[in-house]
């Protein structure tokens, strides 16, 4: 009976599920966005909460810019992703839930600066659209960090695309 006890506890409270993080759980280890419009396809299942993500990045005041709010004291479960504009161009970031696991509820920002020093840019909260995306103006030689998540503790899959006005086929 005590194993049995000690084994429900273990299972209950998630000791003995626990789930490796995602290579680029953490800001410092970002993955590098491809810049010509190819769509990756990726997870959060195991992301973790990191320091930062809890209110120290101090998002600007407002909203994100007009899309979307700032739910910096939420974040338990963030990717990020990295790239530097190639050009002083328009782009877009496109963030799409899919697969048979989708992520719910997704939030996805951009930021600048280095893993140390984020500056926030823009902010994207998933209402009732999917695919969600949003466009700004990327300056060359700038590099940029993109931070997904959901928006209290779901976790799954979904695809991010950076797309420009350079890019040969955009359309």
């Amino acid at each position: 009976l005590t194993l049995l006890l000690a084994l429900g506890f273990l299972f209950s409270t998630g000791s003995l599920l626990a789930q490796t993080p995602p290579a680029n759980d953490d800001v410092c280890n970002a993955i590098s966005l491809m810049v010509d419009g190819t769509t990756g396809n990726y997870s959060n299942v195991g992301a973790t909460d990191q320091p930062g993500e809890d209110g120290t990045i101090s998002p600007p005041t407002g909203d994100g810019l007009g899309n979307g709010a700032w739910f910096e004291n939420s974040i338990t479960n963030s990717v990020w992703f990295t790239f530097t504009a190639a050009n002083t161009e328009i782009a877009t970031i496109t963030v799409t839930s899919t697969g048979a696991n989708p992520i719910g509820d997704l939030v996805f920002e951009l930021f600048s600066g280095s893993c140390g020093s984020l500056t926030p840019l823009r902010c994207q909260d998933f209402q009732t659209s999917n695919p969600e995306s949003f466009t700004f103006n990327a300056v060359m030689g700038t590099r940029y960090f993109v931070r997904v998540y959901s928006f209290v503790t779901n976790r799954g899959s979904f695809e991010i695309e950076y797309a420009s006005s350079s890019d040969e086929c955009a359309g």
